[in-house]
């Protein structure tokens, strides 16, 4: 694919992507709070609908939940993390805000813009979940991986 034809399918994603990372920081996700993180993960699967053709997943490991698409096991992987050290409440004082240069909001470059840049770069890449490749967002990054780390080791 040329370059240019790349460059305006991601030009033309950058809209939904905003959407998304919206949505994301509108869900509030503290890591102790489990079922927040419960809520996001399952937030997080509707949101990704439609950016490729497989649906994601919401597991639970060591009692948290973990989004995941792709072959369990990748052989490689996205990873990142849906929880945010933000209290429940940091929303009505913290709301979501796009200026038209900068996303803000709780979360938003921890790491939830991030996640939304994975969905779009595996979205971009055209790649399936018959593909080699695939995403984990675990929901204890910020409290130290400790349920999630062996799962992120396998």
């Amino acid at each position: 694919m040329p370059e240019s034809d790349l460059l305006e399918r991601a030009q033309a994603l950058l809209p939904a992507m905003v959407d998304a990372v919206e949505a994301l920081v509108s869900t509030e996700s503290p890591s102790e709070d489990v079922d927040a993180c419960r809520a996001i993960a399952q937030e997080a699967v509707g949101i990704f609908e439609g950016w490729l053709p497989e649906p994601a997943r919401v597991e639970q490991h060591g009692g948290r939940p973990a989004w995941r698409w792709g072959p369990d096991p990748p052989r490689v992987l996205l990873l990142g993390h849906l929880d945010t050290v933000w209290p429940l409440g940091s929303l009505a004082r913290l709301p979501f805000a796009n200026d038209g240069q900068r996303l803000r909001g709780p979360g938003v470059f921890d790491m939830k813009a991030g996640i939304v840049q994975g969905w779009a770069a595996l979205a971009l890449a055209g790649v399936s979940e018959q593909s080699d490749v695939g995403m984990l967002l675990t929901t204890d990054e910020e409290i130290g991986s400790h349920a999630s780390r062996a799962l992120i080791r396998s």
